[in-house]
């Protein structure tokens, strides 16, 4: 047999595996998935490989780390609703008041105070102060994720969504507003099964691009598609056939394409995120481009970090200089 048809025979032997696993429905889809990649690995690869430790699609998408934006709506706080407790009022000098406060308390990393004071405005139908409670939740769950407390993680996440989902109803012309329904969507994708977060994954891709269009400044949606690409790039081949077949194809990204959102992110507000640094520079040692790399990983490793992100970008950082070390000797 020749080796182009061995190659075919061996293609439409997998296919088959996939199909017959795919109906049979006599495994889950998570073991699957697993015995699949292990297939594959095994069989092209010639080495073993298990899926990291994660969340969910985290081994597809991995874990988009975000940076809370401290910065308003470009057209300023929009007071544009009313409350829906009969029994609270907050007029608009109030709900301004409360932004401020908000907002500092965030640039200060104090996130027990800031979830403190804005969940006593849960009820407030306005979607500046919705989609602060969305990303006051997000910050407290990615504290409560690094002690270890999965559970209460996933809470604060679920119900940061349906703030961010309600800010979106209100206001589907503010950036943020968009930029928060992706990131939280994103993070609680992850508890309802692979097709679910795979699946959202496009939607979310949707939500950061409709924020950037309405506001072309906006670093953390920047960021987020230029990890996105990343994501997607980085994917072993095996993998994106895997999703081709279960799902949809996956998109065809490249780690240029990420750059290019890096780098924006980084011209509109420079230094604003040590992650978004830490992504440039592992998209320039996937192209061999080490010096750049180098640069890059150094910027960030010289952060001191102060939020759940910054460390886990430190600690990535820290990671990529290492390995080019290796790398040179």
């Amino acid at each position: 047999m020749s080796s182009a048809l061995a190659q075919l025979t061996t293609s439409a032997r997998n296919v088959r595996f996939v199909l017959r696993f795919v109906v049979s429905r006599r495994h889950s889809n998570r073991v699957f998935l697993v015995r699949f990649c292990h297939h594959f690995n095994n069989q092209f690869a010639g080495r073993q490989q298990t899926l990291p430790k994660a969340y969910g699609w985290a081994w597809i998408l991995m874990a988009t780390p975000l940076v809370m934006n401290n910065h308003d709506s470009p057209k300023g706080p929009a007071i544009n609703g009313h409350t829906i407790n009969s029994n609270f009022s907050c007029n608009s000098d109030d709900i301004n008041e409360i932004i401020k406060k908000s907002d500092a308390l965030l640039k200060d990393y104090k996130y027990d105070e800031l979830c403190t004071l804005l969940s006593a405005y849960k009820q407030v139908e306005n979607a500046e102060l919705l989609w602060r409670l969305a990303e006051a939740y997000c910050a407290r769950a990615k504290l409560e994720g690094e002690k270890g407390h999965d559970h209460r993680r996933r809470e604060l996440m679920e119900e940061g969504f349906t703030f961010a989902q309600r800010a979106l109803k209100l206001d589907e012309n503010n950036s943020r507003c968009h930029s928060w329904y992706a990131t939280m969507m994103h993070y609680t994708s992850e508890f309802h099964g692979y097709k679910t977060h795979y699946n959202n994954a496009f939607i979310i891709r949707d939500h950061y691009e409709k924020a950037i269009a309405l506001d072309p400044k906006d670093a953390v949606s920047l960021h987020s598609l230029g990890y996105w690409c990343f994501a997607f790039t980085n994917l072993p081949w095996y993998q994106k056939k895997i999703l081709g077949v279960l799902f949809r194809s996956p998109p065809n990204t490249t780690y240029e394409q990420a750059l290019e959102y890096f780098y924006k992110a980084e011209e509109v507000s420079p230094g604003f995120f040590s992650m978004n640094l830490v992504m440039a520079g592992r998209a320039h040692y996937h192209l061999h481009q080490y010096d750049k790399a180098r640069d890059l990983f150094t910027r960030a490793v010289n952060v001191s970090p102060r939020s759940p992100d910054e460390r886990q970008a430190h600690a990535k950082a820290a990671e990529m200089l290492k390995k080019l070390h290796h790398h040179h000797h």
